[in-house]
């Protein structure tokens, strides 16, 4: 299953929704593509956001909200389209046409359709949902006089509500060097005093879910440019330690839906992750082309939107 539909197709203002593709090709570039909408009362627009690892530049594109449009499958912002299955746009200097074939999907279950499970319904300033793990992608991305042909891997998120958090990290990685693992992670100050964590390894199409809400307990430490990630739960433990590599400027929500935040995502940093019961080591690999996002180093409130 997938979680891409519009969730708050009703909702009249203060209320964003951005659906998130990072794609790497063969040749180890990193693309990434964010569609979404701001419906901030004093400036309400959609938007595409755009990374482009080859040149380290990050782009804005402003858009009329009246040229959202959406069903459960895709996305449309004026002629450009972001689907489960496709992406075809062209704003300057970009021309881009793609299919993606997703490959691994979250493991269904009670309480397990959606990443955020028990949480989903709770008035959080912010939802999250994996829309899929890993998918073959294969077309062409044209920026300028640079033109690729791509044949590489994608994964798909989403997120909304009426702001992002305060302080988060996010880590997702799907070139390991078996290339049929995938990693997701993600903790947030969510409300008040309350943090909560998902992380999800898959692993030869089994699925590794690690949570607030399954019990388990996240630590994270980070000294210099290396991050340490501890998840544990009675005798298994989870070890990751990220190499952070700086990246490009992407926008993100404050208070009331407002696209004004600039957070930095790195795309190019590197991992090494190690599985342990008890004593026993059950699995280890290595990761290139990880994103990862780490705003815990950076003391921020929000502002209020006036």
């Amino acid at each position: 299953m997938h979680n891409f539909k519009y969730e708050k197709r009703n909702k009249c203002k203060n209320f964003y929704e951005g659906w998130y593709l990072k794609i790497v090709d063969e040749n180890n570039h990193t693309f990434i593509f964010i569609f979404g909408v701001s419906l901030y009362f004093k400036d309400p627009h959609a938007f595409i956001q755009i990374i482009d690892s080859s040149e380290n530049k990050s782009y804005y594109f402003r858009f009329d909200k009246s040229n959202f449009y959406y069903n459960n499958e895709a996305i449309r912002i004026k002629d450009n389209i972001l689907g489960i299955n496709k992406l075809k746009l062209k704003v300057e200097p970009f021309d881009i046409d793609l299919n993606i074939k997703p490959t691994i999907l979250l493991n269904g279950g009670l309480f397990k359709k959606s990443i955020m499970s028990i949480f989903k319904n709770l008035p959080l300033p912010t939802q999250h949902e994996i829309i899929f793990m890993n998918a073959k992608v294969e077309g062409k991305i044209k920026n300028k006089d640079n033109s690729y042909v791509i044949n590489g891997n994608g994964y798909m998120e989403k997120n909304y509500g009426t702001k992002f958090p305060n302080k988060w990290l996010w880590v997702q990685t799907n070139n390991f060097k078996n290339f049929n693992t995938s990693l997701v992670l993600a903790k947030a100050d969510l409300l008040c005093n309350f943090s909560g964590f998902f992380c999800v390894l898959n692993v030869d199409g089994d699925e590794f879910r690690y949570a607030t809400y399954t019990g388990h307990k996240m630590t994270h430490k980070t000294v210099g440019d290396d991050i340490k990630i501890t998840i544990e739960k009675g005798d298994e433990n989870l070890l990751i330690n990220i190499k952070y590599v700086k990246g490009a400027l992407l926008v993100a929500p404050t208070c009331k839906a407002k696209m004004e935040k600039e957070i930095e995502e790195s795309f190019n940093s590197t991992l090494t992750l190690s599985l342990y019961k008890g004593n026993e080591l059950i699995y280890h690999d290595e990761a290139t082309n990880v994103g990862c996002e780490n705003l815990y180093l950076i003391s921020d409130e929000c502002k209020k939107a006036s």
